[in-house]
Order: structure tokens, then sequence, then C-alpha cells
């Protein structure tokens, strides 16, 4: 088991932008995320009777949404439940969450021993917190606001949490392999990432 100490914990944007910037020149892209974690607005379905929470971790330097998931409540267990999706596929990408900095506002969740033990402990990562909330990841903002508007319609028509978990699944899988933008030089977050990690898009 690894040793907590106090230099996994950081907090604010300066010290989150000090870390992107040391990666970015150290490193490169291929040998770090930096994950944003967050619950969007909660999605409406069974005819706007019911409510699931969804979270994702995107990558904010490739936009990728590398793991989410969706639940009845905005809990530890659903926000690790988002984890372990994202740990499957950088395993099928020959990457892990060591080192890689994941950056979130200070949510009752991303304070929880439950998710510091995961993330600081069993996965290595290292852990940075918002001062002042949302208004410090625009990066998220826009993503939550996009999906919110492109299946906020369809949402309400699903009738079961199984329906409701395909459409996000569709809008997810559109998202990262095809959705272009233009900060990423009009490709796709997926197509962005596998040039940067030298991969071949369909390995």
């Amino acid at each position: 088991m690894r040793k907590v100490d106090a230099g996994l914990f950081e907090h604010g944007a300066r010290r989150y932008n000090r870390y992107f910037n040391w990666y970015e020149t150290r490193y490169g892209m291929g040998d770090t995320f930096l994950m944003d974690p967050e619950f969007g607005v909660p999605l409406v379905y069974g005819g706007g009777a019911r409510k699931a929470h969804l979270i994702a971790l995107l990558d904010l330097k490739s936009h990728w949404a590398g793991g989410w998931a969706l639940g009845p409540s905005a809990d530890h267990v659903l926000a690790l439940r988002a984890v372990d999706d994202l740990c499957d596929h950088l395993e099928a990408l020959g990457r892990s969450l060591q080192d890689a900095i994941i950056h979130h506002d200070q949510d009752a969740v991303f304070t929880s021993h439950a998710w510091l033990r995961r993330l600081l402990l069993t996965e290595g990562a290292r852990v940075s917190y918002t001062e002042h909330g949302c208004r410090e990841n625009p990066w998220t903002e826009s993503f939550w606001g996009r999906l919110k508007t492109e299946i906020d319609a369809a949402t309400r028509d699903a009738e079961t949490m199984t329906e409701l978990t395909a459409l996000v699944a569709q809008r997810m899988t559109y998202y990262n392999q095809r959705r272009r933008h233009s900060s990423l030089g009009q490709v796709a977050p997926w197509t962005f990432l596998c040039r940067a990690l030298g991969r071949r898009e369909g390995s």
C-alpha cells in the first residue's frame, strides 16, 4: 500500500495549472492524464417522472471522456464506477492512472475516504481541488452544457434506466469518436488522443 504524503494533495487552480504545464514540458501528452470528474445536471427520464445522475471523467488535454457512470444517486459508489470504467479504457491503451492529476471541486464525494483511498493508494494518482467550485472548471461546463442540450428531449422518452444508459452510451461514443473540436485541430477527442499516444485509432 502506498504511503500518502501531503504533496499528493494540491489545492487551487494556480497549482493545477503549474502541474499541467510541468507535465506538458517534462513528459508530454503521452505519459500522463489530467482528468476532471464532475456530476452533471440530473437527467430526467420516464416522461419527466424520474431522475438519474451522470458522472464523467474528462481528460483536459484531449477532451476525451474516458470514464463515466449513470445511476440513481450522486454518491461515491457511482463515482467509483466511473473510475472503474476509466481504468478499463486506460488499460486497453496500455496506460493507468499512476501519477495522473484528478482535478475536481470539493464535493463530499470527492473528499470521501473511499474516493481518496482509491485514487491515492490504489491507483497512485494525484488529487487537485478547486477553490471556487465550477468557476475553475470551465472546460467541463462546456461539455455538460452541450450534452444536456443534445439529449434532454431524448432522455425524457427513455422509460427505464437501461434505456437511458444505452442512450448516454451512444452519445458518449459520438462525443469521443466523431465530434470534432476546434481546439483539437478539428478532430475528435479519440483521434487526438491516439495521435498523442502514437497509436492507430483502431488499435
